[in-house]
């Protein structure tokens, strides 16, 4: 019986050995001495070489000798080891000596966090830009993996910025670019990294260029004449108060009192109170106000006027949809070559910027944009309102 055992037990041993050695072939003994990756393939002349990329799994031709063949796949195999970027050992995390560059993304978060808004004494960030920042977090996260923040190199930062420019996102490139610098600079601070190593400072972003088409006032009459009901309200509104396409889905009926439409913008949080009596092209605030009541018990200005699948009549609608509505009616209805891409709802604003600025409207206040003296009634006010004020030639 235990005789019968053991000789069951070396014939597994047996068979399981046959197997492995099938799965595992030993390299040929004819190429031992070759160098990893170099391959080949018979051709007329003879045997032609070649190196295979281990990771891209590109392959690049090396002619017919050998010897020069061995010595550039030699050469190749050495530069890809000198190149891959050391990732934290489970020595180096419990050593506390090195630190990954994921460890510093978590404190480099929680750094942004608590920066103050880019307007004067602004405490809080906007909360599109805190979302913008978490995604270019998450992505430096991932392309970055477990690597150690102080062997990250110039060219693994320079290959992020190109994953962008071979999308063709220059913009998005150069955004990030700045975002890397930003992200190191503090790290530098910190003591992560040593002083004058950062590593994304001497990486390049070609400069975008503006891809995006101005609308022009005649196209923008005839998407006018086209539009009803909640597009035609968001269009008005984005014309005549020159506000960001975020204002314009939160304005409330109750905003408008005392004569005057009060806003608090999303970006940079400035309160301003634009008159009712504000108007361009024969629209007025007020007017438009009036004539967006079609379904009762809305709270929202902009609001669904007809009932789907996903809102209720009278729903507020996010700026997502008002944006895509518009994007949709330009697509459909003009039909004519863009330099770029078509205009997007946000191109009403600049129309309206141009517009208002022949008539002597102070655009500098009513759109938000910044400068130190506009900064410096914003500031002054310490959370009160600034009220803009109607052009001369429509003063009673």
């Amino acid at each position: 019986m235990l005789a019968g055992r053991v000789l069951h037990r070396h014939a597994l041993t047996v068979s399981a050995f046959a197997i492995g050695s099938t799965m595992n072939r030993p390299r040929d003994r004819s190429r031992r001495n070759w160098p990893d990756y170099l391959k080949s393939k018979v051709r007329s002349k003879g045997l032609y070489y070649i190196w295979k990329h281990p990771i891209t799994k590109k392959e690049y031709g090396l002619g017919y000798g050998f010897a020069e063949a061995a010595a550039q796949a030699r050469e190749a195999n050495l530069k890809i080891m000198t190149e891959q970027t050391p990732k934290a050992t489970l020595a180096d995390r419990i050593s506390d000596t090195e630190n990954t560059m994921s460890d510093w993304l978590d404190r480099f978060k929680s750094i942004l966090n608590e920066r103050p808004g880019k307007k004067k004494n602004s405490e809080v960030r906007a909360q599109s830009t805190m979302i913008i920042d978490a995604r270019r977090i998450e992505t430096m996260r991932e392309h970055f993996k477990g690597t150690l923040i102080s062997k990250i190199s110039t060219k693994d930062c320079a290959d992020l910025i190109q994953k962008y420019k071979d999308l063709g996102h220059d913009r998005a490139a150069a955004d990030m670019r700045g975002f890397m610098i930003d992200c190191f600079n503090e790290a530098e601070s910190a003591g992560w990294i040593a002083r004058g190593t950062n590593p994304a400072s001497i990486t390049k972003a070609r400069k975008p260029k503006t891809k995006r088409s101005r609308l022009s006032l005649e196209n923008y009459m005839a998407l006018l004449s086209i539009s009803s009901g909640y597009i035609k309200t968001a269009m008005l509104l984005a014309l005549v108060t020159g506000q960001r396409e975020g204002d314009i889905a939160n304005m409330k009926y109750a905003d408008a009192k005392h004569g005057f439409l009060e806003v608090v913008q999303e970006k940079g949080g400035n309160r301003i109170r634009i008159p009712l009596g504000l108007e361009l092209l024969g629209y007025s605030i007020e007017g438009i106000i009036k004539k967006s009541r079609v379904i009762v018990g809305a709270k929202s200005i902009v609001h669904q006027t007809e009932k789907t699948a996903r809102s209720l009549q009278g729903a507020a609608l996010r700026k997502e949809t008002i944006c895509k509505t518009f994007t949709s009616m330009v697509r459909e209805h003009l039909k004519e070559e863009w330099e770029g891409t078509p205009p997007t709802f946000h191109e009403i604003r600049s129309l309206s910027k141009r517009l208002h600025d022949e008539r002597g409207v102070n655009t500098l206040l009513l759109l938000g944009h910044s400068n130190e003296q506009t900064g410096q009634i914003y500031n002054d006010l310490r959370g009160g309102w600034v009220e803009i004020k109607l052009p001369k030639l429509n003063a009673s």
